[in-house]
């Protein structure tokens, strides 16, 4: 018999010392967004809120701001839902909807990918990059109602729905 997730209170938390074993999944109903399942890691540099967090070079645990274009989903831990400082432990949603940083416009629906800016996701074409997808763009509109544009880089998050990343 296979145990059930522990549900997750509080997944803003981060630290300097393990909030759990770096690896540990959880579970956590988001009162906008659902469930979502959510995995401990630790950051080797600051990754902020939103932005998407890809395992370091021969780790599966130590995790630093993705970096490139259409990176293999298989190296990707998730998107952080708080700021993790260098050296300190965090949460990052593995599975489910999460907000993200979106690279350039990209209209809901669209499969998303890392972009080539540090962080944030982007449109792609599925051709070719079907091993890149880690995700669905689900509403491109911010919070104040207006869709997402190119000059809103960084400064507007979207709902994206995350394949499965554990």
């Amino acid at each position: 018999m296979i145990a059930p997730i522990v549900y997750l209170s509080t997944p803003s938390e981060t630290a300097t010392y393990q909030l759990a074993p770096v690896g540990t999944i959880r579970a956590y109903d988001h009162p906008d967004l659902g469930y979502q399942l959510l995995r401990m890691v630790k950051a080797d540099s600051e990754i902020l809120i939103n932005e998407v967090a890809g395992f370091t070079l021969g780790s599966s645990v130590n995790v630093a701001k993705s970096t490139g274009a259409q990176v293999n989903a298989n190296l990707i831990a998730g998107v952080a839902v708080a700021t993790i400082a260098a050296s300190s432990y965090g949460w990052v949603v593995c599975a489910g909807q999460c907000y993200a940083d979106l690279q350039a416009t990209a209209g809901n629906r669209s499969t998303l990918s890392t972009g080539s800016t540090a962080g944030r996701v982007n449109d792609i074409a599925v051709s070719g990059f079907e091993h890149c997808i880690i995700g669905t763009l689900v509403d491109n509109t911010g919070e104040d109602g207006v869709a997402w544009a190119s000059t809103n880089a960084g400064t507007r998050k979207v709902i994206m729905r995350l394949h499965s990343l554990l």
